[in-house]
């Protein structure tokens, strides 16, 4: 079932949630970790519709707030799926 789309102010509270969680990810990045050690996770599984995430395909948007804030490819790479990749690789394998 596809959610009824927000109101107009419900969608600048969309945008802006998106906007907080790339500068947050951005922050840990530049600031305070290296992008080996930061990867993305959402709960999308469990929330209701219209949150800022209601779909593992709008991890994009965060993704292209990122890119607006100039954040260098190879970090967003990082962090959008090689880090979960290589966390995951080795839990596999025990």
């Amino acid at each position: 079932m596809t959610p009824p789309l927000p109101s107009p102010g419900r969608r600048r509270l969309l945008q802006t949630a998106l906007a907080l969680a790339a500068a947050h990810a951005k922050g840990l990045l530049v600031d305070r970790i290296d992008a080996d050690h930061v990867a993305f996770g959402t709960d999308v599984e469990g929330i209701e519709p219209n949150w800022a995430l209601n779909s593992c395909g709008d991890v994009r948007k965060v993704i292209a707030n990122l890119e607006e804030m100039k954040l260098p490819a190879s970090a967003i790479e990082r962090v959008a799926c090689l880090d979960y990749a290589r966390v995951l690789k080795a839990a596999l394998k025990g």
